[in-house]
């Protein structure tokens, strides 16, 4: 009787235990799902991006190395390369007065 009393505790533990799972299972289910689209929609920019990358000739390195004050943009997508490459910008003034800042040019 003692035993059968512990079975049936350890048996409602374990449907416990298993709804808990199931659960977490459905959770991670919706995020990987989530995820991949996501990911459905980075990986064909991605390719763009790349195949960008590909056309690029030593005379536009050039150019861009001349560049004092590039534009918004050129700085904004050359931050985002180094930011991927994990490259450490340079730490300078702000010229605004406001302490330091990152500086990817």
């Amino acid at each position: 009787a003692f035993e059968s009393i512990i079975i049936a505790l350890k048996h409602k533990e374990i449907q416990r235990e298993d709804g808990l799972c199931k659960k977490q299972a459905e959770k991670a289910a919706e995020i990987k799902e989530e995820c991949q689209k996501f990911l459905d929609q980075a990986l064909p920019e991605l390719t763009k991006a790349e195949k960008s990358l590909k056309v690029l000739t030593q005379k536009d390195m050039t150019e861009l190395k001349s560049m004092k004050n590039p534009p918004e943009q050129v700085k904004s997508i050359l931050q985002t390369i180094c930011i991927l490459l994990k490259e450490r910008p340079a730490r300078v003034r702000d010229p605004d007065g406001h302490g330091m800042k990152n500086d990817y040019w």
